[in-house]
């Protein structure tokens, strides 16, 4: 299967796709963000002729070792049935989460993670009865 160019120049789909949409490429090539940001655009590699999907690409720093770095989001998988504005907004809540992930990571209260994305849910379920309300 074809892989896309993650420089945002060119895509070329492969032949006879059932799981690709020109809207796919439209949206890819209209959508952008902030500098650093990109949306990217792929096949899946697990499944021959897969599903393609989008994901959020940046250059950041990372959260633990403080090295720059490029960092992906979470991907969404699209369906070749999807109209122009579910796509628009699929690549708009990819970069939410993006965003939200990265708040997460770097928000600290007393210099500790306490939002962190990738606490194990284990550990957070050892807690959870620990709640604070307003009297």
């Amino acid at each position: 299967m074809t892989d896309i160019s993650i420089t945002g120049t060119s895509i070329t789909p492969p032949n006879s796709d059932p799981m690709w949409s020109d809207l796919f490429e439209l949206v890819y090539h209209r959508v952008s963000y902030k500098p650093g940001y990109r949306l990217l655009l792929k096949p899946d590699q697990q499944v021959p002729r897969g599903r393609w999907y989008f994901q959020v690409e940046s250059a950041r720093i990372d959260a633990v070792t403080g090295q720059p770095g490029t960092g992906r989001g979470g991907k969404a998988y699209l369906s070749p049935e999807a109209c122009l504005s579910e796509l628009v907004q699929t690549a708009f809540g990819l970069f939410k989460a993006y965003e939200e992930h990265e708040a997460r990571e770097f928000f600290r209260y007393d210099g500790e993670q306490v939002f962190g994305p990738h606490f194990d849910v284990a550990a957070l379920r050892e807690i959870a009865h620990r709640t604070e309300v307003r009297s």
